[in-house]
């Protein structure tokens, strides 16, 4: 299960970022040859990112010794933001992380896939309005995530999607103690994650003791 949800957080996420470019460039090109080629690629890409969901949904049940591969770290939130920005997706960020280094590190996991995850949903269902991210954190406070967009109309992009990655996030949160709570108001889509962040302990320990 644990490496099924890596591979739908991370994989997921990079293909979004290929569709979001494809589609602009479908719709900024006077090429008409490069428009259909680009149109190809979507739609190729949300035929993977369906068949991926598919097989990943297959495996959730399956046991696992852990995932073995690059862990992150809470500094790497601004290099998510930067490729998403390169990518052409319109994330406008806000990350206020004290003592970073200090936070476990199964809750820079949870923080670092839900955030990926949020804006990987926000790209795929929104429209070209700005994605509004805000990570607030520090030791004794916690570390809340608020991911803010407009939704797109279209009921056939919503339709594409497996429906996991809201309960992914809301299991990954809840792994660390946290919550994972999603609303609408009108067509915008908020999302708001919230994690305790204990003060790291400072015992003193003497000699003979």
């Amino acid at each position: 299960e644990i490496i099924a949800r890596e591979m739908h957080d991370t994989v997921a996420h990079q293909l979004s970022l290929i569709s979001l470019q494809a589609g602009v460039l479908e719709v900024t090109t006077g090429d008409e040859n490069v428009a259909d080629s680009a149109k190809a690629m979507r739609e190729s890409v949300s035929k993977a990112l369906d068949e991926m969901r598919s097989l990943i949904t297959s495996l959730r049940d399956s046991s696992s010794e852990g995932y073995l591969g690059k862990q992150p770290s809470l500094v790497d939130l601004d290099q998510l933001v930067a490729e998403a920005q390169e990518s052409g997706a319109p994330v406008s960020p806000d990350i206020r992380i004290q003592d970073g280094e200090l936070a476990p590190q199964n809750l820079t996991n949870a923080v670092y896939r839900i955030t990926q995850e949020a804006l990987t949903n926000a790209i795929r269902y929104g429209v070209d309005t700005p994605i509004l991210l805000r990570v607030f954190g520090a030791p004794g406070l916690g570390i809340s995530i608020d991911v803010i967009n407009q939704k797109s109309d279209d009921a056939s992009r919503h339709s594409q999607g497996s429906r996991a990655g809201i309960p992914g996030m809301q299991e990954r949160a809840a792994s660390v103690g946290g919550q994972v709570t999603v609303s609408e108001l009108g067509d915008v889509w908020i999302l708001n994650a919230k994690f305790p962040w204990a003060e790291p302990s400072h015992e003193l320990s003497l000699p003979g003791f």
